[in-house]
């Protein structure tokens, strides 16, 4: 139970978080397709979050999700392994195409969100080879402006820095998204 709590990470499912309101999700999934936090199994795997996140979008088309999808494992194949797996899960998830975030300025950010609604905004983060076969935004990308300060000493530490971060957001570049 010790080792549970530690890794405890939310304490809503996926449908109470989307009913209060959230739109970011940090997903980390290993090679067997279950999503994990470091060496705990959640009790859901990517397959059935995808399919939680197109419910909730056939309820709500006006809304949009980002979703990160990262390999967890990080080992010398899991890689390429994550990105068949989210591929093939993908085929009939609406993913708004990978470019489209590189193509967002300040005077169309209303566009984007128009061109995004029902749909999920996928960033990747998983080294593939296929490069082929890509989907989403790579998470690494130049022009993904993140901040993820996630130990900072107090709350008022992070909120220090999300507030500097969403002042740079004001005065982005066009060839920039701010997370």
């Amino acid at each position: 139970r010790y080792l549970e709590d530690c890794g405890l990470t939310q304490a809503m499912n996926l449908q109470d978080q989307l009913a209060a309101g959230v739109r970011f999700f940090d997903l980390r999934v290993k090679t067997d397709g279950w999503l994990y936090h470091g060496l705990l199994r959640c009790n859901l795997t990517l397959a059935v979050a995808l399919r939680v996140f197109v419910e909730f979008l056939e309820s709500s088309p006006a809304e949009f999700l980002i979703v990160r999808i990262k390999d967890e494992e990080r080992s010398g194949l899991s890689g390429a392994a994550v990105g068949k797996l989210v591929r093939r899960l993908l085929r009939d998830v609406p993913v708004l195409p990978g470019g489209a975030l590189g193509r967002c300025n300040v005077d169309a950010a209303g566009a984007f969100v128009r061109d995004a609604r029902g749909q999920i905004v996928l960033l990747r983060d998983w080294d593939d080879d296929d490069d082929n076969d890509l989907v989403g935004v790579c998470w690494r990308s130049s022009s993904l402006k993140i901040q993820d300060e996630w130990r900072p000493a107090t709350l008022r530490d992070k909120w220090c820095k999300v507030r500097r971060h969403i002042r740079r957001a004001q005065r982005r570049s066009p060839e920039s998204a701010f997370f």
